[in-house]
């Protein structure tokens, strides 16, 4: 199918357009699929299927009188997120993507949600009743609401599209908390248009289109995973195939062979993950790998270090990988999540700063970003571009 929308560089002016074009237009495509493991079914949606769950909610959801003000969305990994996320935004709440853990990362995860509850306060939490079983909020969350009781609901005579025609792109979609690593999370209040424009950027910078093929196992609820993840697939009328974090921690060569079995164009993360992947390798685990689909392999949300990305790529090298896939990204929450894109191969990839002698760390090519952006390096102590004042500083 030729995608117009996007080879005309015209996104909807929101997300939830984008989904009523393709589920129009190319409803029976996999939108999105969940890979629980060697020995779990998988779980798969198609665009039609997936207008169709979200129209549900959104008729559920509307009928609360939660609009405009924040609802929390607390799923673990899977599908079920991304129609929460698209309904929330739709019936005019402010969605607010939030940890939910399983039993590996409860313990990890728990503060960071009551945070986000008492922060944000929010009129409402949604999520499995599996989920939410098992939380409490106090009285910090006013409605508990199980996600299989909202679907149940009868939607009547609803009509998203009526829905859609009606969203202001400049009113308030959803709530970035930033992740924590350093600091509490802080929230970046996010418009439907401004997510629109980091789908734009993204595809740009990182040459993703309506034939990408996704493969994703970060946690949904970080921007990293939820541009790239779940709103750039639905943008572009593309397919994601989810892991869960978990699974990826105990077997990340499944990831690959996630890659290698659905023939996939884009996956990445953080800088670890890549390592991660390389030394758990067991002798025989690359038999069988096809990564010769790979065209973009980024990493991002950590510093990326040389020896890594050249570690992966001798270790999997034979399997089809090509030094052009591995990719670097800069982003932040504060621009909904990508601002660049770059090369991790080549002589200019990696850089140490002229003024150390050579002494100093190697710093990743972080690349460019698109036309649509305006970048500027600012020296943090008076708030003025080093274009202007000859410094090296950067904020």
């Amino acid at each position: 199918m030729e995608d117009l929308t996007y080879r005309n560089g015209l996104f909807a002016q929101t997300l939830l357009g984008n989904l009523l074009e393709h589920a129009r237009i190319n409803g029976g495509k996999t939108a999105f699929s969940f890979y629980g493991g060697p020995d779990a079914p998988e779980a798969t949606l198609d665009f039609a299927g997936l207008e169709q769950r979200v129209a549900r909610m959104t008729a559920a959801l509307s009928r609360r009188g939660f609009q405009g003000r924040p609802v929390m969305l607390v799923y673990p990994a899977g599908i079920e997120f991304a129609v929460s996320f698209l309904a929330a935004m739709a019936a005019g709440c402010i969605a607010v993507p939030s940890p939910a853990g399983d039993w590996t990362t409860r313990k990890r995860s728990l503060p960071r949600l009551l945070h986000i509850a008492g922060d944000c306060t929010p009129a409402a939490a949604i999520g499995p009743a599996k989920t939410l079983g098992g939380l409490d909020f106090g009285q910090t969350v006013p409605h508990v609401l199980a996600h299989e009781d909202l679907m149940a609901e009868d939607p009547g005579d609803f009509s998203l599209a009526d829905v859609a025609a009606a969203l202001d792109p400049h009113a308030d979609a959803y709530l970035q908390y930033s992740s924590g690593s350093t600091l509490r999370p802080k929230a970046v209040r996010l418009t439907h248009a401004n997510l629109q424009a980091c789908n734009r950027t993204t595809a740009e910078v990182l040459d993703y289109g309506p034939d990408s093929i996704v493969v994703s196992w970060m946690p949904h609820y970080h921007d990293y995973a939820l541009t790239q993840g779940v709103a750039l697939p639905i943008a572009l009328g593309a397919s994601c195939h989810f892991m869960a974090p978990g699974t990826f921690l105990r077997r990340p060569m499944l990831w690959l062979q996630l890659i290698s079995q659905t023939r996939a164009t884009h996956a990445g993360g953080p800088n670890f993950s890549w390592a991660y992947t390389a030394e758990r390798l067991r002798p025989g685990e690359e038999d069988g790998l096809d990564l010769s689909s790979w065209i973009c392999g980024h990493s991002a949300a950590e510093p990326i270090r040389r020896e890594v990305v050249e570690r992966f790529l001798e270790r999997f090298a034979p399997c089809g990988l090509r030094p052009e896939t591995m990719r670097s990204a800069y982003g932040m929450a504060e621009t909904v999540a990508v601002v660049t894109g770059g090369y991790l191969a080549g002589p200019r990839a990696f850089q140490r700063i002229p003024e150390l002698n050579g002494r100093g760390p190697e710093f990743a090519n972080c690349g460019r970003s698109d036309a649509q952006m305006t970048l500027l390096i600012v020296d943090p102590e008076i708030r003025v571009s080093i274009a202007r004042t000859g410094s090296r500083a950067t904020w």
